[in-house]
């Protein structure tokens, strides 16, 4: 009977023993010496740094506890390596079309100590200041040097930025440590730009002009590196904020601090994937026909072509029924699309893989291969695929049908296909739709936003364009469906 088990236990023992070697540091509990506390008792407590929602907010109040008494205190799951913190400062939120992060105060300076496994006292106290970061396109990152076996940390209040209304709450959204000084808790790479960033489309000055920014002292995500020939020096490909959206650009990696940014931490570029020479700004996040023959664009066109896909989703299915279902030619696949979905700079791949699209599965591009990400489904149809021009709001939002109307949001999390229900269409008594909305988040700009969508019926979102699979049946189409990455 126990040889039964056997390869049961070895393959949990394979797939436990990677967490057991991870020393990324995971905040369990955050407390603090006093939080405002509202009509919510829980609407403003530490728990709120913690709950992965920029748009809630820890607070306290200067009138209860004075700059240099107030003290906040992160938790570790275990003894951890310690090096980066990860903050979202202030209180994200717009209410009634107000932004709550200038009418609120946050913090500009605190005191930074740690408390080691087996020790009593936090020591190795440091300074910080955090900028007043009024765009909040992204976390601020701060490098706190290598600390080994914490167990917590502690933050000491001791200035701050003053709320133009709200002078004496200060507010924190966000906070996340990592073991690494490039790398955020999902692995996103970061470095922090010790110089304007003067830009290119490509990695080379024989590229068009892609402006200049001024990022000098901010955290920048930073996607690749490329060798410059030329010049023999290397280029990175990075994410730079600009008015409310993001562009893919390439600087110097000169302009990087090297020690928040080693050079071998970036990944190396495929050849023939960058931008194509005096291609102009027009061309930095919309591939068109002229970047055809990017590495990604290459390998989704095979994999979609020879029906790689088929196999893929046979292996990732579990349900009998439903490859059975999905080999029947009425219930095969019938659009494709891309968007890309956490917004590195390669769109994913979309295929509805039931007819009516009732379920859609995602695909990515890691360099290498193509991976599954997961389905998007529910037992209700879907009535709508689309995205939001505001950039504060990435993935795909799904509109199911069915006795009301509920709107999903699907994003990557950590290499995963992460769904969120935000908002549904109300019904009466006997459950017949209403004109109306409930959402599920404490954003008044996304409310606005699906409000005018499904209310108003204004044109506040961008749709998903979907493609048929007659349509890429030649190049020209192919260049089609690639240029609709840009959303």
């Amino acid at each position: 009977m126990l040889r039964r088990w056997i390869p049961f236990l070895l393959l949990l023992l394979c797939l436990c023993l990677p967490c057991l070697a991870m020393t990324e540091p995971v905040i369990t509990d955050a407390d603090a010496t006093s939080w405002i506390v509202g009509k919510n008792p829980d609407a403003y407590t530490p728990y709120r740094m913690l709950d992965g929602d920029e748009t809630t907010a820890f607070q306290f109040s200067l009138k209860t506890t004075p700059l240099g008494q107030a003290y906040i205190t992160f938790s570790l799951s275990q003894p951890s390596d310690v090096r980066t913190l990860w903050i979202k400062n202030g209180f994200w939120c717009i209410t009634d079309g107000k932004d709550q992060y200038t009418r609120n105060s946050r913090v500009r300076a605190m005191t930074v100590d740690f408390l080691y496994s087996g020790a009593y006292d936090y020591t190795d106290a440091q300074q910080v200041t955090l900028p007043d970061d009024k765009v909040r396109s992204d976390w601020t990152r701060i490098d706190l040097g290598s600390h080994q076996n914490v167990v917590s940390v502690r933050f000491l209040i001791r200035d701050i930025y003053a709320g133009s209304k709200y002078k004496n709450d200060v507010c924190i959204s966000e906070v996340r440590f990592s073991g690494s000084a490039s790398t955020s808790s999902s692995g996103t790479l970061y470095g922090t730009a010790i110089s304007n960033l003067a830009t290119r489309t490509g990695p080379g000055t024989e590229y068009a002009d892609g402006g200049t920014y001024s990022m000098k002292g901010k955290s920048v995500r930073v996607l690749s590196r490329a060798w410059d020939e030329r010049n023999e020096i290397w280029w990175v490909q990075c994410e730079i904020p600009y008015q409310g959206t993001t562009r893919v650009l390439w600087t110097g990696y000169k302009r990087f601090d090297s020690q928040s940014l080693p050079l071998e931490s970036i990944p190396v570029e495929s050849p023939g994937s960058v931008a194509i020479p005096n291609a102009g700004p027009g061309n930095v996040n919309a591939p068109g026909p002229q970047s055809s023959g990017n590495a990604w664009q290459n390998a989704y066109r095979q994999f979609f072509v020879s029906g790689q896909y088929q196999s893929a989703l046979h292996c990732a299915a579990a349900d009998s029924s439903w490859q059975t279902a999905f080999a029947e030619r009425e219930t095969a696949y019938d659009s494709i699309a891309l968007c890309d979905l956490d917004r590195n700079g390669i769109p994913e791949l979309l295929i509805e893989t039931i007819y009516g699209l009732e379920q859609a599965d995602v695909f990515t591009w890691n360099g290498s291969s193509i991976v599954h990400l997961g389905t998007m489904s529910d037992d209700n149809f879907f009535q709508e695929f689309f995205v939001f021009t505001d950039a504060r709001y990435p993935g795909i939002y799904t509109a199911m049908g069915g006795p009301a109307m509920s709107i999903d949001c699907y994003t990557i999390q950590n290499g995963r296909l992460v769904r969120a229900h935000i908002a549904a269409t109300r019904v009466d008594a006997e459950g017949t739709e209403t004109v109306g909305l409930q959402i599920f988040r404490s954003d008044q700009t996304l409310y606005t936003l699906l409000y005018d969508k499904f209310v108003q019926g204004s044109d506040a979102s961008l749709p998903q364009p979907w493609f048929s699979r007659s349509h890429l049946n030649s190049d020209a189409d192919w260049s089609v469906f690639f240029a609709s990455s840009s959303v």
